[in-house]
């Protein structure tokens, strides 16, 4: 029997300029309802993804709450400053990747180096090659490549 990957369900949302809220589909509101606090503005963004997307939108946002996990990501940026951001959600199996475990494994499966990584991510080059042991055991594999191949179940093909 062929193994599938997990069903991939995104949303989309777009955010003006001074982060108000100017499009959101069904699924990502499903998701900033269901893994974030409740918004006392509806047309703002959540305040930890508010802040993410003004300081670091180049870097994946990963949440982790009840055993499932959103990723959130920029996808285009306009000339107007607008930002387009793609919502997904997986579920975590037990034992598995932090939250700061994924993001490694989502730029090591872009083929970055531990220094690159560690640039990206504003953090230092010891503390990438902590996540990356802890990574190997917890998926038990032995290198890099092994936990890239191991990524790709989880992750979709564009990132």
């Amino acid at each position: 029997m062929k193994k599938s990957r997990p069903e991939q369900v995104c949303g989309a949302l777009i955010v003006a300029p001074g982060g108000r809220i100017r499009f959101l589909s069904r699924v990502a509101a499903r998701y900033l309802k269901e893994h974030f606090e409740p918004r006392p503005d509806r047309y703002r963004l959540p305040e930890a993804l508010g802040s993410w997307a003004r300081t670091r939108p180049e870097t994946p946002f990963c949440l982790v709450r009840n055993g499932r996990i959103v990723f959130v990501r920029l996808v285009d940026r306009s000339r107007k400053g607008a930002q387009c951001f793609l919502l997904e959600e997986r579920v975590v199996e037990e034992k598995k990747l932090t939250p700061q475990e994924v993001l490694v494994v989502c730029w090591l499966r872009k083929g970055k180096t531990s220094e690159e990584i560690g640039k990206i991510m504003g953090l230092k080059v010891g503390t990438v090659k902590k996540h990356l042991g802890r990574i190997y055991d917890k998926l038990g594999v032995d290198n890099r490549t092994a936990a890239a191949f191991y990524a790709d179940r989880f992750f979709t093909a564009e990132e």
